[in-house]
């Protein structure tokens, strides 16, 4: 076979990476492999993260809250210019999908690595891209055109299309601000939830709705697309295992469709972003149900699941994105699965290579979908009971799987912490073959390999799910999880108990130094011999005792009310106050709603377990609380 090669243009000196977690160490790896130095950022509460460990620099934001760190554009934009970066990428979640960076960045003569910033304002908000998707010639699901302003609108609106009717935030993605409601009594909480929900992740609360389809198959569409319109849908994902809108497994291609159903959804996705003058990498969202689909969303933004379309083609997306933000023209086509007529065209056979099914066409790669590639999402949450309670703390050991055909994306390692300001997701792991069957088996194997302690996971659920008769038999859909799903299966997890400290084993004086210089971050790593540290003190290094766990208080009244029996209303778990719904003196009765609690970007609402009023109130909103926290006393 001829092999395709041509002069690459010269590529950036230096990435930005506006993002944390396992996608920020992600981008990294790309910006090695294409000889980019890497800067990263962080808030105070990631200085220590992995990704701030493995870039090439780091740079504190200087902040705590999400708002004023990875929120905040200026703030990006300013640590942009002090690093002498000429390109930022933004990841996933934060700043990827807000227009308000690219023009900032445009402005600095900084480049975005994704679309312009009035395409991401286009297809940002669901009901600009809903009228893009109307006008491409796209089918939409039924819904409203503009925002609602009341939950008069939602009753309304049910009552004309028949329920349950979804409430969506207008921007973001990932099931935030998405509230589903079954009746009009329903309505005012479930929007007053929504638009909650999407301030506080997208700091946007305008929301819209939709006709919620029952038993729909999520499904979605990968777009490559350069700066002279080309456009290609590379591969499409199937992701309907899912958890209050929040995926848990995706696979890739979608399974068991004819290639005529998979020509026309890669084509419309090709047609819509076309359409929307799309550029860089980008995710069409439909849902799929009797044979129509039907256009969601689209992501402007890499996903979350990308690395199972990159295993199923060979085409490095993040590469992808940084080749075109830098001028590239895209360098393949895709596999047509069937004519304009539905005629079929030929498909590689099961045992055909890779590189035979890569063939050349003219001055492009042909590229097409090879194999099945699964992933499940490992996250920081305890799923038994099918409460999923965030699970923060510090990760006392870890083992990620191996071996042939199987790939980790993470962003924690031994000894990190998963704070409790951000996401659950811990890692990605995934598993290919030359079959879906064979990708499934292998992916167990690898989660069995998988170990973790110190805090809990979705490991266990994420094996059950893969033997999951539906999911075996692929009749599965965005309700399985919810309504066909038994929880008790789930063993119990028992992680280490969390520490704060521990002993000194190292024969070295100091292990590792920390120091920032102009907000810059430095690692320092100073190998003492117990010898040349006796010189230096005078003595040997001591072991240092483990320091004990202590709980928070929040006043004196608090240490008091711990001695009583009952009458408090505690934290569950670590998180932040998002809303207080009673003060003191107010009478309330067993189960009222006291407040809600956000952690790791989940709600989660506190109710009283008795009946009485309410003597104290601890803590505010915007107030962070420990497990064990007391928030109210009840007399």
């Amino acid at each position: 076979m001829r092999h395709y090669s041509r002069e690459r243009r010269v590529l950036f000196s230096k990435i930005l990476i506006a993002n944390r977690g396992e996608i920020a160490v992600r981008v990294e790896r790309a910006c090695r492999d294409l000889g980019i130095k890497s800067a990263a950022v962080y808030s105070e509460a990631d200085r220590n993260a992995a990704h701030v460990r493995l870039a090439d620099e780091a740079y504190s934001l200087e902040a705590k809250l999400t708002k004023d760190t990875y929120l905040s554009p200026e703030k990006i934009i300013a640590t942009a210019l002090k690093a002498g970066a000429d390109a930022i990428h933004p990841g996933y979640g934060f700043l990827s999908e807000n227009p308000q960076l690219g023009l900032l960045a445009g402005e600095n003569a900084i480049t975005l690595i994704g679309p312009k910033p009035e395409t991401i304002e286009l297809m940002g908000s669901k009901l600009s891209a809903r009228a893009v998707a109307i006008e491409a010639g796209v089918p939409v699901v039924p819904g409203t055109n503009d925002p609602i302003s009341s939950h008069l609108d939602v009753i309304s609106f049910g009552e004309e299309n028949g329920w349950p009717v979804a409430i969506k935030a207008s921007y973001g993605g990932g099931g935030r601000g998405l509230v589903v409601v079954y009746g009009p009594d329903q309505a005012r909480e479930a929007l007053e939830r929504a638009k909650r929900e999407a301030e506080a992740s997208f700091g946007l609360d305008e929301a819209y709705l939709e006709r919620y389809l029952e038993k729909p198959r999520h499904v979605e569409v990968q777009i490559l697309a350069d700066s002279a319109n080309n456009t290609v849908a590379i591969g499409d994902r199937d992701c309907s295992l899912q958890r209050r809108h929040q995926k848990l497994i995706e696979e890739a291609p979608i399974p068991d469709i004819s290639p005529e159903v998979r020509e026309a959804i890669l084509s419309d996705g090709e047609k819509l972003a076309q359409h929307a003058g799309y550029l860089g990498a980008g995710t069409i969202e439909m849902l799929y149900e009797n044979g129509k689909h039907y256009f969601l969303e689209m992501n402007t933004r890499i996903q979350v699941e990308h690395p199972i379309t990159e295993m199923v083609t060979g085409v490095d997306l993040i590469q992808a994105q940084i080749r075109i933000a830098s001028g590239e023209k895209l360098w393949f086509e895709r596999h047509r699965y069937a004519t304009s007529t539905g005629e079929k065209q030929e498909v590689a056979p099961a045992g055909t290579s890779f590189e035979n099914f890569k063939f050349q066409s003219g001055e492009k790669i042909v590229i097409g979908q090879y194999g099945h590639a699964i992933e499940v999402r490992i996250n920081a949450e305890d799923p038994t009971g099918g409460n999923f309670t965030p699970s923060p703390g510090r990760i006392t050991d870890i083992k990620y799987p191996s071996g042939p055909f199987v790939r980790v994306d993470a962003g924690y390692y031994k000894d990190d912490e998963m704070p409790t300001q951000f996401d659950s997701l811990l890692a990605k792991i995934c598993a290919w073959g030359q079959t879906r069957e064979e990708a499934r088996q292998r992916l167990l194997r690898a989660l069995e390999e998988f170990e973790i302690t110190g805090i809990h996971t979705t490991k266990e659920l994420s094996k059950l799910l893969l033997k999951n008769s539906d999911f075996i038999k692929n009749t599965h859909t965005t309700k399985t999880v919810e309504s066909n799903f038994d929880y008790t299966q789930i063993p119990p997890d028992k992680p280490l108990p969390y520490d704060d400290g521990g002993e000194i084993t190292s024969s070295s004086l100091i292990k590792r130094m920390e120091v920032e210089v102009d907000g810059r971050k430095y690692d320092i790593k100073l190998d003492l011999d117990l010898e040349l540290a006796d010189l230096i003190t005078g003595n040997r290094p001591k072991t240092v005792p483990a320091a004990k766990n202590t709980r928070r208080r929040n006043s004196k009244v608090q240490d008091e009310a711990l001695d009583m029996s009952g009458g408090n209303v505690s934290a569950p778990m670590q998180g932040t106050v998002i809303s207080m719904n009673i003060s003191k003196g107010e009478p309330v009765e067993e189960g009222q709603l006291i407040c809600i609690l956000e952690a790791m970007k989940m709600e989660n609402p506190i109710y009283s377990s008795k009946q009485g009023t309410v003597s104290e109130v601890l803590v505010e909103v915007g107030d962070p609380v420990g497990q064990g926290d007391i928030i109210v006393l009840i007399s």
